[in-house]
């Protein structure tokens, strides 16, 4: 499990494609809070300015730093997920992805 303060700028991870086709992805994302048992979307401060596409060709990793800077932060204390939507190049299947993390 990964934690970090309240004063969390920046959520590292790694998108791994293990599908038999490149993906896509974007730097658009959702911020989500556990309530309970529920999930529920944290509302943001600012506006994506840019929405870069990434490609990740299959088998192969792409490192990316989600920025929480100006849009979430600080963040309260809780269980936190990140929701990104990947595509598929050809078949334009998407899927959401989630990273999880504790602000503690």
């Amino acid at each position: 499990e990964t934690r970090y303060t309240s004063e969390v700028k920046e959520i590292p991870c790694t998108v791994q494609n293990k599908a038999e086709e490149e993906i896509l992805f974007g730097e658009g994302y959702t911020l989500e809070k556990k309530d309970v048992d529920v999930w529920e979307e944290v509302s943001s401060k600012g506006v994506l300015q840019n929405d870069m596409q990434y490609r990740v060709a299959p088998g192969e990793k792409q490192n990316y730093t989600f920025s929480l800077s100006g849009r979430y932060d600080p963040l309260n204390v809780g269980e936190y997920r990140i929701k990104m939507e990947v595509s598929g190049a050809e078949t334009k299947q998407t899927a959401a992805v989630y990273l999880l993390f504790t602000v503690a």
